[in-house]
């Protein structure tokens, strides 16, 4: 039976973990908010979150390091809807996020498209490979449904994609192991 994380068990790389979480999302706050470099924290703390979900369920981390290249164009995307929730304030304050570089029309469809592109490559390679079961497919179909919900309100994709990333890891755990 796997061991589930507690005080008493996290590991030093635990330990790494949360100092590079915490490190990049005061870069964030502090330096990157406002700038086309904005989605950079965003794809340090994503591509930790395999290694968090598996720490959580006590499965060995590198049953979910294979999904960690997966991540990159999902961060993004989760960075560019978590900013179109403020897209009109940020606007007015003169941010100059990737968000805003782009415009609001191409920011909301680039998040969508990236953030459905990675469940869709790893639901089809896991069914080409002869992994999919149907735990593993639910949870995929999941996280399809909550990010189609936001395919045109920014604060339904932002929900969407917390809820795709979660599933998704979970689905991928499922699978590898």
């Amino acid at each position: 039976m796997p061991r589930k994380a507690t005080p008493a068990n996290l590991t030093i790389s635990s330990e790494v973990r949360v100092v590079a979480a915490t490190a990049s999302a005061l870069t964030y706050n502090v330096a990157l908010s406002r700038t086309v470099a904005s989605a950079l924290p965003y794809l340090v703390s994503f591509g930790l979150l395999p290694a968090w979900v598996a720490l959580g369920v006590g499965i060995p981390v590198e049953r979910v390091l294979p999904a960690v290249p997966l991540i990159a164009p999902f961060a993004v995307a989760a960075h560019l809807a978590n900013t179109l929730r403020d897209f009109h304030a940020d606007a007015s304050l003169g941010a100059g996020n990737l968000a805003q570089r782009l415009g609001r029309r191409l920011t909301q469809r680039l998040a969508f498209g990236l953030a459905l592109g990675p469940g869709l490559a790893a639901g089809l390679g896991m069914a080409i490979g002869g992994r999919l079961d149907a735990a593993s497919a639910g949870l995929g179909a999941l996280g399809l449904a909550a990010i189609a919900a936001g395919s045109r309100d920014p604060d339904r994709l932002w929900s969407g994609i917390l809820v795709a990333a979660v599933a998704w890891t979970a689905a991928w755990a499922l699978v590898s192991g």
